[in-house]
């Protein structure tokens, strides 16, 4: 067997942490890809084979240490497979933080909110049934508040907690009086573009925290959407347990929950709308990671 490892030889690429790396070698004969065989010195990759493809992924293991490393191909039918066909040397880092200074402010939000749940362990499914209804309630003004409402942010949280979230953001140096942050001001769809990005990134930092600590409807909603497994499921459980914005009058079939078993047919405030914003974003997962 023939390796070719696309000029792969004479250069050192990058794998970055959290990311992986494909590229497809050269193999003659072309159905002998089955029989290559691939590792790393020292073993801090994860490699994996792609049929399909015929491609070969590389992606750094989560507790990899920084450095270079070599990749070694070889015949699973080599006599002695410790002696490799081809390799080449790679960099493993640290993936760079992204600069999203210069980002349109609802991507700007929608990221960190991603990156938010995601790093908390949400699957991305979950995170995007959240993401559906931070949509239908507040459009990612993370200051909203609709005209005469008593309900606040991202989430709209009623009065009492609001409060709390007040007093977090003085004890964090914020002062939000300056983008109309009061009682008596109605703030709402795309006033978020009004406020500084530092400030913005500091006003998201303390409102995730404390709605991730949060229980509105005064029942868990983290174990329940940890169970969810589809985004629709997801959309809905984050609607019931943390939202609880049952639908009273309005008992139309948009409204009905049909995934959260728990809460079959049971009228929410919006249910298709949030379920179809969550569908949406994830198909835009690859904008947030």
């Amino acid at each position: 067997m023939d390796i070719g490892l696309s000029g792969y030889e004479h250069s050192s690429p990058t794998f970055y942490k959290g990311e992986t790396f494909t590229f497809t070698p050269t193999i003659v004969p072309s159905g002998s890809f089955n029989d290559l065989t691939c590792w790393a010195e020292p073993d801090v990759l994860d490699i994996t084979k792609n049929t399909g493809t015929k491609s070969v992924s590389i992606t750094p293991k989560p507790n990899a240490s920084t450095g270079q490393v070599k990749v070694l191909f070889s015949s699973a039918t080599n006599p002695n497979p410790t002696a490799p066909v081809k390799s080449f040397f790679g960099i493993v880092k640290d993936k760079p933080e992204e600069d999203m200074s210069e980002l349109p402010t609802d991507l700007f939000i929608q990221k960190t909110v991603w990156k938010f749940f995601t790093e908390n362990g949400f699957t991305e499914k979950q995170t995007a049934g959240i993401m559906g209804n931070i949509m239908q309630e507040s459009s990612w003004n993370p200051l909203r508040r609709g005209s005469g409402s008593s309900f606040w942010g991202l989430v709209q949280l009623g009065r009492s907690f609001s409060l709390e979230l007040e007093r977090q953001y003085e004890a964090a140096g914020l002062n939000l009086t300056e983008y109309g942050y009061d009682v008596k001001t109605y703030q709402g769809i795309g006033a978020q573009k009004n406020i500084p990005r530092n400030d913005l990134a500091a006003i998201l930092d303390v409102q995730l925290n404390y709605i991730y600590g949060c229980k509105p409807t005064s029942r868990d909603w983290i174990s329940p959407l940890m169970d969810a497994s589809s985004v629709e499921e997801a959309a809905e459980v984050f609607l019931v347990r943390f939202e609880g914005a049952v639908e009273k009058t309005n008992l139309v079939e948009d409204n009905k929950i049909k995934y959260f078993l728990a809460f079959l047919d049971a009228y929410y405030q919006e249910t298709s709308k949030r379920r179809n914003y969550a569908l949406q974003y994830y198909e835009m997962r690859g904008d947030f990671n």
